[in-house]
C-alpha cells in the first residue's frame, strides 16, 4: 500500500502532503534571505552614516584649527595694540608737561600784561 506522502511509482511527483511539507522550508529560506538582505541594507546605511560622521569630524577639526589660528592672530594684534597705546600714553604725558609749561607762560604773560596796562 502506498503512503500518502510517498511518491507513487510512475507518477514521478510528490503527493500533496509532501509538497506542503517542502513548501514550509522554502518559505523559511525565502524569509531568511529577505531578512539577510534587509540586514545587509541596514549595515550599508549605518556604514554611510559613519562615513558622514567621519567627514563632519574632519571638517570640525579643520574649523577648530582655523579658529585657533585666528585666536592666536587676534592675541598678537591685541598685544601690538597695547604696545601702541602705551607708547601713545607716554608721548601724551610728555605733551602734557609741555602744554602745562606753555599754558603757564601764556598765563604769566597775560597777568603781566594786565598788571602793566
Amino acid at each position: 500500500l502506498p503512503r500518502p506522502d510517498d511518491t507513487t511509482p510512475g507518477s514521478g511527483g510528490v503527493s500533496g502532503a509532501r509538497q506542503q511539507h517542502l513548501l514550509i522550508p522554502d518559505q523559511y529560506v525565502t524569509q531568511r534571505a529577505d531578512a539577510a538582505q534587509r540586514v545587509e541594507a541596514q549595515v550599508q546605511e549605518v556604514s554611510q552614516i559613519f562615513g558622514r560622521v567621519a567627514d563632519l569630524i574632519k571638517d570640525q577639526g579643520e574649523s577648530v584649527e582655523r579658529i585657533e589660528i585666528n585666536v592666536e592672530s587676534a592675541a598678537a594684534d591685541v598685544e601690538a595694540a597695547e604696545g601702541e597705546l602705551m607708547d601713545r600714553l607716554d608721548s601724551m604725558g610728555g605733551n602734557l608737561v609741555i602744554g602745562l609749561k606753555v599754558g603757564g607762560i601764556v598765563l604769566a604773560t597775560m597777568v603781566a600784561y594786565v598788571i602793566l596796562v
